[in-house]
């Protein structure tokens, strides 16, 4: 079953079972996280868009009691007809190689 969140710009981002099945693989610490899905979409400090892959956009969110990180990393691939993420994870410093397209001031 997917989920609808909406980030920051208004646009509807869905999160399928199988890619949520896909982010609990790989990062089983996210099962504690998943309600902060919606507010790292709604409420970034930065958003960037992947420079080597243009459909990528890189969402962060700093919060003061993750475990080993500083902020939760959710990747969005927005395509001309829907938006999905593809994965989320915590993260310790937010990546190079992105052209900002948000900052929270």
């Amino acid at each position: 079953m997917s989920e609808i969140f909406r980030d920051v710009f208004g646009n509807a981002v869905e999160l399928t079972e199988e890619r949520w099945q896909h982010i609990l693989l790989h990062h089983p610490v996210m099962e504690r996280y998943r309600a902060r899905i919606a507010e790292v979409l709604m409420g970034p400090n930065v958003v960037q868009q992947c420079d080597f892959n243009p459909n990528e956009f890189r969402y962060y969110r700093r919060y003061d009691n993750l475990r080993n990180a500083s902020y939760l990393f959710v990747a969005v691939i927005k395509e001309e007809d829907r938006s999905f993420i593809i994965t989320a994870f915590p993260i310790r410093k937010i990546r190079e190689g992105g052209t900002l397209v948000w900052l929270k001031i």
